[in-house]
């Protein structure tokens, strides 16, 4: 495969990554799903999954040629977030997750 050297190609890929994140977030929950919990807090799975892969994505945009392989990582790494978003609407062991599960998506205090 041929390098992507195009800043505007990249920039596209960043924010199809960004909406497949931000998808992921939207995932409803079925009635069972309200007895399963993490065995973790939100806060650990925000600073372990969605923080890494974030990163990752985020130095690829700023790079000048991304490789075939370049490329499969975003793509890896914004899967990742697509399955933190489902894991961060479970209720963990943080003081606060219980109440965060609990408040509508987009009135989180958490993400702003």
């Amino acid at each position: 495969m041929q390098p992507i050297q195009s800043r505007a190609v990249r920039g596209l890929a960043l924010v199809s990554a960004t909406g497949f994140a931000a998808a992921g977030l939207g995932v409803a929950q079925s009635g069972d799903a309200e007895t399963v919990s993490l065995e973790t807090s939100i806060n650990a799975v925000m600073v372990s999954l969605v923080d890494h892969a974030a990163h990752e994505i985020w130095e690829a945009a700023s790079t000048d040629r991304l490789t075939g392989r370049d490329w499969q990582t975003v793509e890896q790494h914004a899967l990742q977030l697509v399955a933190s978003g489902a894991l961060i609407r479970l209720v963990g062991t943080g003081p606060q997750d219980k109440a965060w599960v609990a408040t509508p998506p987009g009135r989180n205090s958490r993400c702003g």
